[in-house]
């Protein structure tokens, strides 16, 4: 089963249970919104703005936007731009843009920049690729 999420339309999902093999794919695109929740996988591309929580995983490509909070983790990648908080981990490749704070750990391998404060990790080839950015008080 894959559920797509189309259009301009705004859903918020909360998967309760573990996902296995047989999962439901879900997918967004277009300028479709979503909050996921949960233990849930959403495939995020053109266009489409996620709000991903707890300990949900988030993979876009192609100009999606992805807020990760909490424990999530996001594979980003060909014209995102991501911005993670908490404890998520961001996965960035193909010029994906990042902005991370607090304990967010970052694997780059981006041509772009990514934008961090202090108490961000980061790893990768392109770590040196990075901007650190001043706290504002």
């Amino acid at each position: 089963i894959t559920i797509r999420i189309v259009g301009v339309s705004r859903v918020i999902i909360t998967r309760l249970t573990p996902e296995t093999k047989r999962s439901a794919q879900i997918v967004a695109t277009d300028a479709a919104r979503s909050q996921i929740f949960g233990h849930a996988t959403l495939f995020a591309y053109g266009n489409a703005h996620t709000d991903a929580f707890d300990t949900t995983r988030v993979r876009a490509t192609n100009r999606a936007t992805s807020n990760l909070v909490d424990d999530s983790f996001g594979d980003v990648g060909e014209d995102t731009a991501t911005y993670a908080y908490d404890n998520a981990t961001v996965h960035s490749h193909d010029q994906a843009a990042v902005h991370a704070t607090d304990r967010v750990s970052l694997v780059h391998q981006s041509s772009t920049p990514a934008e961090v404060e202090h108490g961000v990790t980061v790893f990768g080839p392109a770590r040196n690729n990075i901007r650190l950015r001043a706290k504002e008080t």
